[in-house]
């Protein structure tokens, strides 16, 4: 939709530059295959970045908390779509299996040690392509 500037009506492209930031993705291939399911974070759990690794809690494990490190023997999967669950319940896409890319904010930036993730995880670390195939 074209914007309007009082009466004059830009023709498109010579308007104000509109930047927005890609979402990260955090699958790195596809081809390897991936399993996804959909689950509810809990409340409180606070904002969950795409690569945040989670585990299960709660009577039945039918929510998702953040795991508490690299080592975390519960540690199941990864999160795919940014929440902020920080006062209600929000539903997430978590990756339990497939070619992740280690390059997204949350893990790249967390300084962890992807060999020991991959482990955790029952997969495998390649550093050349900076993938956990798990």
């Amino acid at each position: 939709m074209a914007e309007l500037e009082g009466n004059v009506l830009r023709p498109p492209g010579f308007g104000p530059t509109v930047t927005f930031d890609h979402p990260e993705e955090l699958l790195a291939s596809t081809g390897h295959g991936y399993i996804q399911k959909g689950g509810t974070v809990a409340a409180g759990v606070g904002q969950l970045k795409v690569g945040d690794i989670v585990k299960k809690t709660g009577s039945g494990g039918k929510t998702w908390v953040k795991a508490t490190g690299v080592s975390d023997a519960a540690a199941q999967g990864f999160v795919r779509n940014a929440v902020d669950a920080t006062s209600e319940a929000k539903l997430i896409n978590i990756v339990l299996s497939g070619a992740i890319n280690c390059n997204v904010q949350a893990l790249n930036g967390a300084a962890l040690n992807m060999t020991t993730l991959a482990t955790t995880l029952g997969g495998r670390y390649i550093p050349g392509l900076e993938y956990i195939i798990f």
